[in-house]
């Protein structure tokens, strides 16, 4: 046989290359969509102007019962979002009940221009999904428009429904290291050489008659311009300002603030029109200065105040912050672990049935106790949930924070909430909810990646879009907050549930209800309300909670996450004459359930009795999850983590009215087994003996001239006021209590 010719080895040799490039062409092609390499990026996304919408809480059609928006004549639906990855798809539900009415959708790009991409008639009574591809690339920022057109394409008639509106795209599955946590510091308080400095604003419009004090500021002077020099700037950072007027007296004229660098002129003019104001909405304007441009280097920035008679204008927080890149933690199924708070605002304990209602329908609460620690005498530090949750969020007191207290106010910079310690610890963070007090115009968005909170959103769409945020989350440690406001009134009543949800009337209830409406039927009307609608709520939210932990058993992250569910305030049934919340400081306003499970936590049902905070829950929250619990100074790990069990600790609250409100400014302290009221404005005092007493119907300060009684009743006055001195400062107004 002959041997191959050279020319023969060199055609082989380039068909070798040629197959190899094949090869690699082909195996980059495969590495680019190999199932495991790739995975869906699904971002629920809730209208721009979904305050202006009709929300809708349910809506059954033929094709099942769904929950969105009504798109009705002049009013689109607004979505703004950036694109996450590659061949991006609108996927949605849409309908109509009456009208032929046809829906559009618009792409509105960052340089304005329009572009029509798709329009058809909507359908009639069944929900339809529609999937509408999007001519935009990754990483590109755009509006999109939903609009509602009649048959002939003019907006005159109809009204377009539509329900889960989820952006779908696809790009590369990401390790740890590539996609890390974009995690904001404060790198340095610049205030802080000027403590000695700083004092309290003068009460604002709503606290003259109160002697509420504003929070602590450095003051601005006409002609005094503030300076504070920084040494290094570092790489990539803000300066984050926050100033705080308020009136002294008369009608403030208008004022400026000038923030000036001297070596290179004038970086930010803040108008103070309308701050300070009587009747005014806010009392402080924050800002963000972006001075990345001098990193490396030092510079000045001087506060110069212009005009502003009869007004106090102080700086609250000047403090330089930065973005860290904290890889994201790995989630390892032996050791790893994950963080689910659970937050429902307005849930009493005495509604659930592993806290004793016989009448509830609450399976997947009660379980989770089964297996955790369940707290039995919890308490908000305050009787509605904008405080609370910030409190809950920081470890602070609200006379700390100032959230819900001082009119207008964001949280300091200063203040670390648990999501930031979080994204510190590299886990992914997120937050789901239905109730505004969470939301960014405080701040308390602060430390998560997704935050997607709507008003009256029921517990089932929040539950999905947790579940949609948990997909994308497979690989690495989490930390998600799902607040609720469902038990909240009006309650509302939804038909697909409606097999799950208690029906009875609690007998006991009905009696006690007939002492408030003694009409006919009356006493059975309040039990509609506050039992079987209010029962029927909770239900909906253990429904959903549920869902969202079958899902997770089937994953198997449940066991690996720390699951901690409390709630933020109570709710008063005409116990002491009042209904709702934020009125008064009894018990059944402040005593809230708490329950925590997963590691960390011995299995089996421990019942903790001794009295407790929400503050205390982040503390614990911080020890268990590794996290840097951020204010350790006002809250102390609870039972039986405490260093020293069994101790009684004061128990304090406040109430602060907000604007326009009549009800009281109340403090509120607890103390081994006697609660204590006083009522700012009129110097009123209530002292009751919870042990013979727990309803605080009996008012024992009449009977407290002397003896045990008394030494009680000046002790609580003095924890009170010892409390008052340590979260607010030495202005503390209840320094001289009105004897009787």
């Amino acid at each position: 046989m002959k041997p191959p010719s050279r020319d023969a080895w060199a055609a082989l040799g380039r068909l070798v290359i040629v197959l190899a490039i094949v090869a690699g062409a082909w195996i980059w092609w495969e590495h680019q969509h190999k199932p495991d390499l790739v995975t869906d990026v699904r971002l629920p996304l809730v209208p721009e102007n979904a305050a202006r919408l009709q929300a809708l809480h349910s809506v059954p059609l033929n094709a099942g019962v769904r929950s969105g928006w009504r798109i009705d004549l002049r009013r689109p639906a607004l979505f703004a979002f950036t694109v996450p990855g590659e061949r991006p798809v609108l996927r949605f539900h849409e309908a109509y009940l009456e009208g032929r009415p046809r829906l559009a959708i618009t792409v509105v790009r960052a340089d304005g221009e329009r572009e029509l991409i798709w329009e058809d008639a909507a359908t009639e009574n069944t929900w339809t999904v529609r999937r509408v591809p999007l001519p935009v690339d990754v990483g590109e920022t755009v509006d999109v428009e939903f609009e509602c057109l009649d048959g002939g394409a003019r907006r005159q008639l109809g009204a377009v429904y539509i329900a889960d509106v989820v952006l779908e795209s696809e790009g590369r599955r990401v390790d740890g290291t590539d996609v890390p946590v974009k995690a904001r510091a404060v790198e340095r308080d610049l205030l802080s050489d000027h403590m000695a400095e700083r004092r309290l604003a003068p009460p604002n419009a709503i606290a003259t008659s109160l002697s509420q004090s504003g929070p602590g500021c450095v003051e601005l002077l006409r002609d005094r311009p503030l300076q504070i020099d920084i040494d290094v700037v570092p790489k990539g950072a803000r300066a984050e300002i926050a100033i705080h007027a308020a009136s002294t007296g008369a009608t403030p004229r208008p004022a400026m603030v000038r923030i000036i660098d001297p070596s290179v002129g004038e970086l930010m003019a803040l108008d103070l029109d309308g701050l300070g104001e009587p009747g005014g909405v806010h009392n402080e304007i924050s800002v963000s200065l972006d001075i990345a441009e001098q990193a490396g280097g030092s510079m000045s920035l001087q506060f110069v105040r212009e005009g502003g008679d009869n007004l106090f204008v102080g700086l609250r927080d000047v403090a330089l912050t930065t973005e860290r890149l904290q890889p994201r933690t790995r989630f390892d199924p032996e050791f790893g672990s994950n963080v689910l708070l659970v937050v429902v605002d307005g849930l009493r304990p005495d509604r659930l049935g592993v806290y004793g209602d016989d009448y509830a329908v609450t399976p997947n609460i009660d379980a989770l106790a089964e297996r955790g620690i369940r707290y039995t005498d919890m308490h908000a530090p305050s009787s509605w949930s904008l405080p609370s949750v910030a409190s809950l969020f920081t470890g602070l007191s609200p006379l700390s924070h100032g959230i819900g207290v001082v009119r207008g106010i964001r949280l300091s910079e200063r203040a670390v909430t648990l999501a930031q310690s979080a994204q510190w610890a590299g886990m992914s963070t997120a937050l789901f909810g239905s109730s505004p007090s969470a939301g960014r115009v405080h701040g308390l968005d602060r430390g998560y990646e997704v935050h997607s909170a709507a008003a009256s959103l029921p517990a089932s769409t929040i539950v999905d879009r947790a579940i949609d945020w948990l997909e994308n989350q497979r690989d690495f440690e989490w930390f998600l907050t799902l607040q609720f406001d469902d038990p909240e009134a009006p309650h509302q009543i939804v038909l697909e549930d409606g097999h799950e949800m208690p029906n009875e009337l609690d007998p006991e209830l009905v009696e006690r209800m007939r002492r408030v409406d003694s009409r006919p039927s009356g006493a059975e009307a309040l039990v509609g309300e506050v039992g079987t609608l209010y029962a029927n709520e909770v239900a909906r939210v253990d429904f959903a909670l549920g869902r969202l932990f079958d899902h997770m058993r089937a994953r198997g992250t449940l066991d690996r996450t720390l699951v901690v569910f409390v709630g933020s305030c109570g709710q008063e049934f005409y116990e002491h004459g009042g209904r709702g919340n934020g009125r008064s400081l009894f018990d059944e306003v402040t005593r809230v359930p708490a329950i925590v499970a997963g590691p960390g936590v011995r299995a089996g049902s421990i019942v903790v009795d001794t009295p407790s905070e929400l503050v205390d829950i982040t503390q614990l929250v911080g020890y268990l999850a590794n996290l840097r619990a951020g204010n350790a100074f006002q809250g102390r790990l609870p039972e039986p983590f405490a260093s020293l069990p069994g101790s009684q600790p004061v128990v304090s609250s406040v109430l602060v009215p907000s604007l326009g409100s009549t009800v009281p400014w109340l403090g509120k302290a607890r103390y081994d087994g006697y609660s204590y009221y006083r009522d700012v404005r009129t110097g009123r005092e209530l002292l009751f003996d919870l042990s013979a007493d727990p309803g605080e119907l009996r008012d024992l300060v009449p009977e407290a001239e002397d003896g045990e009684l008394r030494l009680r009743l000046d002790m609580l006055r003095q924890a009170q006021q010892r409390w008052g001195r340590t979260c607010w400062g030495a202005s503390w107004p209840w320094a001289t209590p009105r004897d009787g």
